[in-house]
């Protein structure tokens, strides 16, 4: 964080527990990655942009079709405990 540029003291509250929020989520991904971060030269911001590259495209009636998973992306997954069933579940919203 950088300047916190507030004049109101909720906002700088909500700013705050942003950062903590942001802090606990990247110290969980050092905690579940770092080893396979350091195996494959990767860094945070590239697990990040991996797994962002998973698109779902909203069909008709309803419908939501998933790009598939690449290896990459299957495998931080796993480190994270979920499975492409997982995810594909959470997409229908069971």
């Amino acid at each position: 964080m950088k300047r916190l540029r507030t004049h109101n003291t909720q906002t700088t509250d909500g700013k705050l527990f942003c950062a903590f929020l942001a802090l606990i989520a990247i110290s969980q991904v050092n905690v579940k990655l770092g080893a396979y971060m350091k195996d494959n030269s990767m860094s945070k911001d590239s697990v990040i942009s991996e797994l962002e590259k998973i698109k779902v495209v909203f069909a008709s009636a309803d419908r939501r079709l998933m790009n598939p998973i690449t290896k990459t992306q299957r495998a931080i997954l796993e480190a994270f405990g979920f499975g492409e069933d997982d995810i594909k579940a959470y997409i229908r919203g069971n």
